[in-house]
């Protein structure tokens, strides 16, 4: 990598010794949000229009519903 790029957990032997950590934790909120939630997608935003700059997401963002089940 380039001196001064973004490297969100480092890399290398000096990598951050939380990011196992955090990535594990991630996963298990997201599956208890699909546990516990419903969601749709705000029909006033449909259709999705996406947008590519370096990644690809929807223009403009995704509003969505959350429901508790």
């Amino acid at each position: 990598p380039v001196p001064g790029s973004f490297l969100p957990f480092g890399e290398g032997p000096a990598n951050c010794i939380g990011q196992r950590f955090a990535l594990t934790e991630l996963k298990v909120l997201i599956a208890r949000l699909v546990q516990r939630w419903t969601w749709s997608v705000d029909p006033s935003h449909l259709p999705v229009v996406p947008c590519t700059f370096i990644t690809m997401g929807p223009r403009g963002g995704l509003p969505v519903h959350f429901k508790p089940v």
